[in-house]
């Protein structure tokens, strides 16, 4: 048997073990990403009666938790809450959101900056986005930022922005990505993968007072 022969029957072996091993990375990576859904929520300061998906976890830092804890605040008034659903397959690994809002004259601005050490498959997050200085002012949510990980240590990055068209519809852009390269210094040449883009208005729902039913 000559060289070429053994090349004939070696180099199709490796290449094809070499695709089995890269396929299979891949689709393991694929499995354990995570898919943010992410929408405002109208609820209360006090949310005692409003229905929530069981094991719902509230933020509690910054100012919502001096208001929710004032007396002299009226706890039944409606603030904006950001609901943050992980649709799965996998979970959220350190999450960092950068979420801005502001007057709905876009006279003021204010940011949030939160991290959520993990958010598991199909648990919902709310995240009120309130301050002290927003009394007596109408508030709409501009735009939402958020970087994970995967599982798999892939670094992926959600974003919403919102754009408001009239007084009942706002125009909505959603993103999600994930960043081909983890490396830390080579930050700049990182290729990032879009897995899907899509714009729509929020028009045609609105929220509704879910309360719980009294016994």
């Amino acid at each position: 048997m000559t060289l070429l022969d053994i090349l004939k029957m070696v180099v199709p072996f490796l290449l094809g073990t070499s695709y089995s091993v890269f396929n299979n990375i891949s689709q393991k990576k694929e499995s354990n990403r995570a898919f943010p859904y992410v929408e405002e929520a109208y609820f209360p300061i006090d949310l005692k009666e409003i229905k929530v998906k069981e094991n719902t976890r509230l933020y509690m830092s910054g100012d919502y938790s001096k208001l929710a804890r004032d007396e002299k605040v009226d706890n039944q008034a409606k603030i904006i809450y950001l609901k943050v659903t992980n649709l799965g397959p996998g979970h959220m690994i350190n999450c960092d959101f950068n979420i801005k809002t502001s007057s709905t004259d876009l006279t003021t601005e204010w940011d949030f900056k939160v991290h959520v050490p993990i958010i598991r498959k199909d648990e919902v997050i709310l995240i009120p986005t309130v301050k002290e200085s927003m009394s007596n002012i109408r508030i709409s949510t501009k735009s939402v930022n958020i970087n994970y990980l995967t599982h798999s240590q892939e670094e992926m990055e959600y974003n919403q922005k919102l754009e408001k068209v009239n007084k009942d519809s706002t125009l909505i852009k959603d993103s999600l990505h994930v960043n081909k390269s983890k490396n830390k210094f080579l930050k700049f040449f990182r290729r990032s993968k879009v897995l899907y883009e899509y714009e729509g208005k929020n028009s045609l729902f609105t929220y509704l007072d879910a309360k719980k039913e009294k016994k």
